[in-house]
C-alpha cells in the first residue's frame, strides 16, 4: 500500500512538472 501511495505521488509530481514545462514553452499560446 505504501508503494501505491508513492507511485501516485510521483505521478502527480510528473503531471505538475509537465504542465509547468508546457507553459514555459508557450504550449498554451493561442
Amino acid at each position: 500500500m505504501v508503494m501505491r501511495a508513492k507511485y501516485v505521488e510521483e505521478v502527480e509530481e510528473l503531471k505538475t512538472f509537465i504542465k509547468k514545462e508546457e507553459l514555459r514553452l508557450g504550449y498554451y499560446k493561442e
